[in-house]
């Protein structure tokens, strides 16, 4: 993939043309702030609420690495000081930078579809199953975001959810609930 990207590049600049980075990828201050600071404030919402009434920590293993709160709290740790060093990078770079026009519609449509493939994924794991959910979020995911190529995505969709379900159930031993469809089915059968 690098290969062809440099050698697309040499192409470009030996013929004069002019290469620029879509608006996608241009990095703002003000949007990465806002990010920081959405970033910062679901971490703290997670740390206060979600992680008490969601975790349940027996006290004799509560700090150490045996604990079932110990890897989503080093997440949430790592989420917080990336989402401040990002917040302090570009509080520093908004200084620096002339204003930014207002971000283009299909940037927001962009988010939009995002966050649409997300919240359907979050609704559909307890009906078809975590891993039906995570196979179908992650090949409209990877089309959504200009995989074009069938058998790539096909492969990673299917191979990605269905090697990291499986070592969690069967290397890890965590029982995963079984899906609403699975007791419709047996219901109706």
């Amino acid at each position: 993939m690098r290969g062809a990207e440099s050698a697309r590049g040499e192409r470009m600049a030996a013929t004069g043309d002019r290469v620029e980075r879509s608006a996608i990828e241009k990095p703002t201050a003000t949007g990465d702030l806002v990010v920081g600071i959405a970033t910062l404030a679901i971490v703290g919402l997670s740390a206060a609420i979600v992680f008490p009434l969601g975790i349940f920590v027996p006290t004799r293993v509560a700090w150490t690495a045996n604990s079932p709160g110990f890897f989503p709290h080093l997440l949430l740790l790592a989420a917080g000081v990336l989402g401040l060093l990002l917040l302090v990078q570009s509080l520093r770079a908004r200084n620096l930078e002339a204003p930014s026009p207002r971000a283009p519609l299909r940037i927001w449509t962009r988010a939009g579809v995002t966050a649409a493939i997300i919240a359907a994924y979050i609704a559909s794991i307890m009906i078809v199953g975590l891993l039906v959910a995570s196979i179908l979020a992650l090949a409209v995911a990877l089309y959504h975001f200009g995989e074009r190529r069938p058998f790539l995505l096909t492969s990673t969709a299917v191979a990605v959810p269905l090697l990291l379900w499986m070592f969690f159930v069967h290397v890890a031993n965590v029982p995963m609930p079984r899906p609403l469809l699975a007791h419709w089915l047996a219901a109706i059968g």
